[in-house]
């Protein structure tokens, strides 16, 4: 009977230590033509704690990518761009661009407070 007592106790014991693990936020995605972005990350709508931020993604292909007012030259691949805030609500503008004229253009909301 002892043994019936214990089990119940150590199988709630087991469920309780279970460690909970968040999502990872599903990128997004962004066709036009052959070229694809995606932004991994910040996420839009995102509330960040730093004045700098990076923007982190890929491209399919050679892009120019312009984020508000800073270009790029970019290899088909991941990058990683920062991005200065303000305090309070920012929106920031990404285009990508490929050599046959497809254009990709977004904008995220970020929102920073320190």
């Amino acid at each position: 009977m002892r043994i019936l007592k214990i089990l119940p106790l150590v199988i709630l014991l087991a469920a309780c230590s279970t460690p909970v693990v968040s999502p990872t936020p599903a990128p997004s995605v962004y066709h036009q033509g052959p070229l694809t972005l995606t932004i991994y990350s910040p996420q839009d709508q995102a509330t960040v704690s730093s004045s700098k931020v990076d923007i982190k993604g890929t491209v399919s292909e050679a892009a120019v990518l312009t984020i508000n007012d800073d270009i790029y030259v970019l290899e088909p691949g991941e990058f990683t761009q920062p991005v200065s805030l303000s305090e309070g609500l920012n929106a920031v503008q990404i285009v990508a661009s490929d050599m046959d004229g497809n254009e990709i253009d977004l904008i995220l909301t970020l929102t920073y407070q320190p």
